[in-house]
């Protein structure tokens, strides 16, 4: 298999993965009016923003009204921690086909990587990317449907403690908003801060997320279970590296066959780190090193696969791109 074969492979599962995850957030856009919810919700409709450590966890449902008992769930757990900063989502998604359905995929970030893990990675076990590609974003919200602030008509309620929290808490109730129908429900405002410590609807609508526009009743339930979280994720063992890396690796994406990533150390010696360690690893030269004015390119064998090590000049320093590969017979 050639390097270009495997780019265009690697392409193609990079192309296919973002869609999996970033379709599903695109929700109908929504602007804020004036009401007595705050404004601050409008980027998630809950506020989450503002907060810099919480755990809270997201659940959606939708009943279509010719199946009741059909349509789909939609769950995702967050867990995120600000030092060290850390960042989990758990998602899960029931009653939809696999062409709508990434499985159920956990995403974790550890300081400047994100590894992703669960069905929706296949047999590849993990894949990780760099934090600069924001695939967190790409999970629901409340704001991709409905957001608080879009609500005017709120009734004080009382007040309420969750996680920890005092909230101020309000009903509301309307005929039509931002194409719902029949809508009702609840919002607990922190009394400490711009965001939601509960978010709570149901309402009427077309399913214009995950399915061809059915009318059905959609429910939701947004709620913070935690402002203090003091166990942060951690890499998840299938992420652990089953090749050498250099210990300043940057920008670090591994995906099935290929592994990528920048390094400020000179190309020289990332040669010779990748010559030591890949041969005491057990693998053997299959080629000679091509070297040109600014790439080295290594080729090592071992039990039935092929390493092929690109190793190139940038102007930051150095790019290492590492393809593995069944060894032909």
């Amino acid at each position: 298999m050639s390097f270009t074969h495997h780019k265009k492979q690697t392409i193609f599962i990079i192309a296919l993965l973002v869609f999996a995850l970033t379709w599903t957030a695109c929700g109908r856009g929504q602007n804020a009016v004036d009401g007595k919810a705050p404004e601050a919700v409008q980027m998630t409709g809950v506020g989450a923003e503002n907060l810099s450590s919480y755990a809270a966890a997201f659940d959606v449902t939708f009943a279509p009204d010719d199946d009741p008992s059909g349509g789909w769930s939609y769950s995702v757990d967050m867990l995120v921690i600000e030092n060290p900063p850390a960042r989990q989502q758990v998602l899960v998604i029931d009653g939809l086909g696999q062409d709508k359905d990434p499985g159920d995929t956990t995403l974790i970030q550890v300081g400047d990587a994100q590894y992703m893990t669960g069905e929706g990675v296949g047999p590849a076990g993990c894949l990780v990317f760099p934090a600069s590609v924001d695939l967190s974003e790409s999970y629901l919200m409340p704001g991709d449907f409905l957001p608080a602030s879009d609500l005017n008509k709120l009734d004080r309620i009382g007040d309420v403690e969750i996680a920890g929290t005092e909230g101020k808490r309000f009903a509301f109730k309307a005929d039509e908003v931002s194409g719902f129908t029949n809508v009702e429900g609840e919002i607990v405002q922190a009394k400490d801060g711009d965001y939601l410590l509960l978010y709570a609807l149901t309402g009427h609508t077309l399913d214009t997320y995950f399915g061809d526009g059915a009318p059905g009743t959609i429910a939701w339930h947004y709620e913070v279970t935690d402002l203090v979280p003091s166990e942060a994720p951690a890499v998840p063992l299938e992420c652990e590296a089953t090749l050498p890396i250099m210990a300043d690796a940057q920008e670090l994406t591994r995906l099935p066959g290929l592994l990528k990533y920048t390094s400020p150390t000179a190309a020289e010696e990332v040669v010779a780190f990748y010559q030591r360690e890949l041969e005491a690893a057990g693998w053997l030269v299959y080629n000679l090193p091509a070297v040109s004015d600014d790439t080295t390119l290594l080729l090592y064998a071992r039990e039935g696969e092929l390493l092929n090590v690109s190793i190139s000049v940038t102007a930051g320093g150095t790019e290492v791109q590492i393809f593995l590969e069944d060894r032909p017979e």
